[in-house]
C-alpha cells in the first residue's frame, strides 16, 4: 500500500483503480486544528485514525486517512487544515492521482 505525505504535496502519482492508498499528514488534534478531507466523489475514504508519536499531551500526531480510487482518470485530492467552526485554512495539502485500469 502506498504513503503519500506533505513531501508529496502537489506532486503527480499514478495508482491502479484497484489501489488503496493511504495519506498521512501531521496535525496537533489538542489545538482544535485538524485535516479536513474535500470529498470529490472520485474516491471513498476507507478508514481514518489518529496516530500519536509519543506519550506526551502537546506531541506530533498524524491523521492517517485511507481512501480507494473509484473511478479512472486524472484527479486531484484536496486536505485543508483548520479549525472546524473557522473559515480561515491554516494550510492545504494537494495530490494529483492518475487512476488507471
Amino acid at each position: 500500500m502506498k504513503t503519500f505525505d506533505l513531501t508529496h504535496h502537489r506532486k503527480q502519482v499514478s495508482l491502479s483503480l484497484k489501489d488503496t492508498f493511504r495519506v498521512a499528514l501531521p496535525a496537533q488534534m489538542g489545538t482544535g486544528y485538524s485535516w479536513q478531507w474535500r470529498e470529490s466523489g472520485a474516491f471513498e475514504l476507507i478508514g481514518q485514525r489518529v496516530q500519536q508519536h509519543k506519550s506526551k499531551p502537546g506531541v506530533s500526531e498524524e491523521q492517517v486517512f485511507l481512501l480507494r480510487p473509484l473511478k479512472k482518470g486524472s484527479v486531484k485530492i484536496v486536505f485543508t487544515y483548520q479549525r472546524p467552526w473557522e473559515k480561515h485554512l491554516q494550510k492545504t495539502f494537494e495530490l494529483r492521482l492518475d487512476i488507471e485500469k
